[in-house]
């Protein structure tokens, strides 16, 4: 996203760089729908101060339709970017998942928070602490697609992999989706539908 709308800015701005703050990242795959990210984009030595921001948000707009959109854009304060990079949001996503075998989906719970356990994840051990962390998962909803695939909408507390959730990450994640269904599971399909 940065790379994406940061010629705007630096354009409009005359600035020597753009250094853009989110709540909270995911994976390149993952789509972020809804009402999107809360981010603020901080622009360093910038020539122009005054700039109306309804061109800048116009022209991203305009320029990236299929790719990225944003709203709302507004002059802010350091405490702003600190809210943003501080944040620790819960979130909805849905996922699109493929079992090996058949599954009984009544051995999903809906609705109750679970206390999921997940030590670094094998795909970003080499840039994240090897830690044991406990974050919180609840099933709001799972529907068959067929005998070996599934709907799943999940809220979870910031920072959980969702994906080593569904898969177990080779016994990493306890529980985990597989474990509930008695089968290898992945997560073919992923999208943030909220921020909460």
């Amino acid at each position: 996203m940065e790379q994406l709308i940061s010629k705007s800015f630096l354009k409009y701005f005359d600035a020597k760089l753009l250094v853009l703050h989110g709540a909270g990242r995911e994976d390149l795959d993952v789509l972020m729908l809804g009402e999107g990210r809360p981010f603020v984009a901080e622009l360093v030595l910038p020539k122009k101060r005054r700039v109306d921001l309804g061109e800048v948000e116009r022209e991203i707009n305009s320029v990236f339709e299929k790719k990225i959109s944003v709203n709302s854009l507004a002059f802010c304060d350091l405490n702003e970017v600190m809210k943003v990079k501080d944040s620790m949001h819960d979130k909805i996503y849905t996922a699109f998942v493929v079992c090996k075998d058949e599954f009984d989906l009544n051995n999903l719970v809906l609705n109750k928070e679970i206390v999921v356990e997940q030590y670094t994840p094998i795909r970003v051990e080499r840039r994240r602490a090897k830690l044991n962390r406990k974050k919180r998962v609840t099933i709001l909803d799972a529907f068959r697609v067929s005998s070996k695939e599934l709907v799943l909408t999940l809220r979870t507390s910031h920072g959980t992999y969702v994906k080593e959730f569904i898969s177990s990450d080779s016994g990493r994640t306890k529980p985990s989706i597989s474990s509930m269904l008695n089968t290898n599971c992945f997560c073919a399909l992923l999208d943030v539908e909220e921020i909460c």
